[in-house]
């Protein structure tokens, strides 16, 4: 396969080049400056570590809990929302050094960022994707001879393997070769597009970065919503039994007052409190699920809206046209894609019981 090897990306040269031949920026260089620095590096960056502490933390606690529950996909979860933001991480790094670009470095930072950072990312935020879309299915299903871990563990194992596998056309394309790089004039690791690159990216740009993240929004979407409505009408109905029980056992209690001093207060209780545990164990299932997929919704919705954008408006790309609104709105996708994989965390340890406790236990936190 033939090579072109590019140019330095986004450096000084090229961009002056650039200001040459392009139209006038939608957002200036200066702008885009303080942008990348306030955004793509401090706000990213930090993100992304509070996140990777988490999503380990997630790991630990879920590894803990066993496999035998479904509930435990969410360890896949947070599998894919660790390699997303350790993908992010290296990203602040290959940036930081692309806007410092030390002349001895032995590689271009910033093509670097972009085949081993930036692709890798994309990858990472669809299988984020997939697996929340299976949370909920299984959650909307929630048939015990129809999911089983076993089935979950199969389909788990297929999404982890067959999304990063559509991706190999592009890493096909998208390589690094040592070769003479005219900006620092010595020969230093650059980045090789392959000259079907443009077709190959098309094919892709359209099933994986259009089609599969809007299905996988639709599928959490209609999940939800009638997860949310079945919750809600057993919570309902549930709450009607706590009613049903309480004026049954009012009733006994007043026919049997004698004999209700002893060990019939105790009987009282139990009868009580066990439909209204599971009452409040609905209400959090669903609290937290309707929380997790909302935050999923919010959070990967403007991904998907931009790309949609970029149909009307093709001058919106990387070293296109517009390549600064480029740069300024895709920072603003990646903060809300980390933020999404950086807060489950705390979704579950608000809301998830059995997390917390096990999380209690393993760090002796009281």
């Amino acid at each position: 396969m033939e090579k072109n090897i590019t140019k330095p990306l986004l450096s000084q040269n090229s961009q002056q080049l650039q200001e040459q031949e392009q139209p006038q920026q939608w957002i200036s260089n200066d702008v885009r400056f303080l942008f990348e620095v306030a955004v793509m590096l401090v706000g990213n960056g930090t993100m992304s570590i509070v996140g990777i502490v988490g999503n380990c933390i997630n790991l630990v606690v879920f590894a803990k809990s066993g496999f035998k529950e479904t509930v435990n996909m969410l360890f896949g979860l947070a599998f894919a929302d660790l390699l997303s933001l350790l993908t992010v991480f290296w990203c602040c790094v290959c940036y930081a050094l692309g806007m410092v670009d030390p002349p001895d470095l032995p590689f271009d930072p910033l093509a670097f960022w972009y085949v081993t950072a930036a692709w890798p990312h994309l990858v990472c935020t669809r299988l984020t994707c997939w697996v929340t879309a299976l949370v909920a299915v299984e959650r909307c299903l929630c048939v015990k001879y129809l999911v089983t871990p076993k089935r979950i563990a199969c389909i788990l194992v297929a999404i982890f393997t067959l999304l990063p596998s559509s991706y190999i056309p592009i890493f096909c394309v998208h390589t690094m070769k040592e070769a003479f790089d005219p900006e620092v004039n010595r020969t230093r690791i650059v980045a090789a597009f392959a000259r079907n690159r443009y077709h190959v990216v098309q094919v892709s740009y359209y099933i994986n970065d259009v089609a599969l993240p809007t299905l996988s929004i639709a599928i959490v979407l209609v999940c939800t919503f009638t997860m949310t409505r079945a919750l809600s009408s057993s919570a309902k109905w549930k709450q009607d039994r706590v009613h049903t029980v309480s004026h049954v056992v009012s009733v006994t209690d007043s026919s049997n007052i004698l004999n209700s001093a002893g060990s019939g207060s105790g009987g009282r209780k139990a009868m009580g409190n066990k439909p209204q545990q599971a009452v409040m164990k609905e209400v959090r299932v669903a609290k937290m699920v309707q929380f997790i997929s909302a935050m999923f919704v919010v959070c990967f919705s403007p991904c998907v809206l931009l790309l949609y954008i970029r149909f009307g408006y093709p001058e919106i790309g990387m070293w296109r046209e517009q390549h600064n609104m480029y740069v300024c709105l895709y920072g603003v996708v990646f903060f809300m894609e980390i933020s999404n994989s950086s807060l489950n965390f705390f979704v579950y340890l608000h809301f998830n019981t059995n997390f917390k406790k096990t999380f209690d236990n393993i760090f002796n936190r009281q």
